[in-house]
């Protein structure tokens, strides 16, 4: 009888280690179906994130673009004489109301500023002097200047410089 009380004491450890195994292979089974299943409910999330990511630029870009065209109308249209000139003097922009002002025909896209005819050498020289202020941070008062058109005749005009720059660190006068 001894004997067969020390096999059960025997076989209720067995057991008792047995259940103790198998409870830690369930807790190590219960633990990686929680990381997969926040890795599902992390994945679903990240994709419901990337995808409403994605519809926001694509809105933020169609409205970039209807803004830029917009203002583009606006500068084509206008009869003010509109015009940009990167850090070296090179004509980088151009309206139809200055084309008109200057009287000049043609593209003179890419061209220097000095290039202009001798009509508006002493607004070439003073936007020479603009940019060169404008660079350094310094702020430049509107100023007039006498130059002749395509016709020969005489005209003022109010010159304003500003300094622009684009996304891509791009600077215009």
């Amino acid at each position: 009888i001894l004997v067969h009380y020390d096999r059960s004491i025997q076989m209720l450890e067995d057991n008792h280690d047995n259940v103790h195994d198998k409870l830690n292979v369930i807790a190590v089974l219960f633990a990686i179906l929680s990381m997969l299943f926040g890795l599902i409910i992390g994945s679903f999330i990240f994709k419901r994130t990337e995808k409403a990511l994605r519809t926001e630029i694509d809105e933020k870009t169609a409205q970039a673009r209807t803004s830029e065209d917009r203002l583009r109308k606006i500068v084509e249209s206008s009869n003010e004489g509109i015009i940009t000139i990167d850090d070296e003097g090179k004509i980088t922009s151009i309206n139809p109301g200055m084309h008109q002002i200057i009287g000049l025909d043609g593209d003179i896209l890419g061209r220097n500023l000095s290039d202009l005819s001798g009509s508006l050498r002493e607004s070439v020289n003073r936007t020479r002097d603009c940019i060169e202020r404008l660079s350094k941070g310094e702020k430049v008062e509107p100023y007039e200047v006498c130059t002749g058109s395509g016709s020969g005749k005489k005209k003022w005009l109010r010159v304003r410089c500003d300094r622009l720059e684009d996304l891509n660190g791009r600077k215009e006068v």
